[in-house]
């Protein structure tokens, strides 16, 4: 159905038009871009960065609008209209 895995991800999305959009342990911020590029506000990665520490890790800058914070997430504790979790 779908024989990519990020487009099946963004296939869930609900309507993020003027939305504020959290994804939680989002990496490289690959999906909050893409809730951005389908309407969201704003969008804002929450994760730990324990994959720094992993062989070939590359650190990456966040895409273009999409806010990174440097956190547990169970420590985090900022709000948002939509929150993201995926594998």
């Amino acid at each position: 159905m779908f024989p990519n895995r990020t487009l099946c991800k963004a296939s869930a999305f609900p309507v993020l038009t003027g939305k504020t959009v959290l994804d939680m342990g989002g990496y490289d911020g690959h999906m909050a871009k893409l809730a951005l590029e389908h309407g969201a506000r704003a969008a804002t990665v929450v994760d730990s960065k324990q994959y720094a520490a992993y062989e070939g890790y590359n650190d990456k800058a966040m895409p273009t609008g999409v806010g990174f914070v440097e956190s547990d997430i169970l420590s985090y504790d900022g709000a948002a209209d939509v929150v993201l979790c995926f594998d």
